[in-house]
């Protein structure tokens, strides 16, 4: 089976393995469906080399969704300009070209029944999280922003979120626009009551 791959470097073979994880992940429709046998044969690998690069499927299963977080780019998500407008604009757009380059494992991993909270799988996902809460939380203490740095997150995050994810309901088919995240900034920033 590995006769066409011999000459793959093991970072190869790594990359490989991953792109097959992320495409038998999504056609089965979850962690439960995706069966090691059938990534290593889209891969073009054995199970053992597999095995051997991975430890286990769950740990496969959530390099998989952690490298594709990190297309989020994290360290930009921690950048500080001083302007909390622009930063929140930049951070909210980093997210929501990261959902978007990720949404076919969203919407698997939200019907994927096996999932529980403390799955492998949401390390990714929960780092980015975590990294928004921290600029939240640095603009809390500057006193920028008031409130908790954990709900003021779950409710920016939620807002990218409903938007990327909502596109399909909505039959919007445009990429996500600075101009988008602009608009959900201000609601975030200014709330939606008149003040007159």
């Amino acid at each position: 089976m590995e006769t066409a791959h011999r000459q793959s470097s093991p970072e190869e073979t790594r990359d490989r393995i991953l792109t097959a994880a992320r495409e038998v992940y999504v056609r089965n429709n979850g962690s439960r469906g995706a069966t090691t046998r059938e990534i290593a044969q889209e891969a073009g690998v054995n199970e053992v080399t597999l095995f051997r690069h991975f430890g286990s499927k769950e740990r496969l299963l959530a390099e998989m969704v952690g490298r594709c977080c990190m297309h989020q780019k994290i360290t930009e998500i921690v950048e500080e300009t001083g302007d909390l407008r622009a930063d929140l604009i930049r951070v909210g757009f980093t997210l929501a070209q990261g959902m978007e380059h990720i949404e076919d494992l969203i919407r698997v991993h939200l019907n994927d029944s096996s999932l529980d909270g403390s799955s492998a799988l949401f390390e990714g996902p929960r780092r980015i999280q975590l990294a928004i809460q921290g600029f939240m939380s640095r603009h809390v203490v500057a006193g920028r922003l008031s409130g908790d740095p954990r709900r003021l997150t779950r409710a920016f995050s939620g807002m990218i979120f409903a938007h990327v994810m909502g596109k399909r309901l909505w039959d919007e088919q445009s990429p996500t626009t600075q101009g988008d995240i602009a608009h959900y900034t201000d609601i975030f920033l200014k709330g939606t009551l008149r003040h007159e």
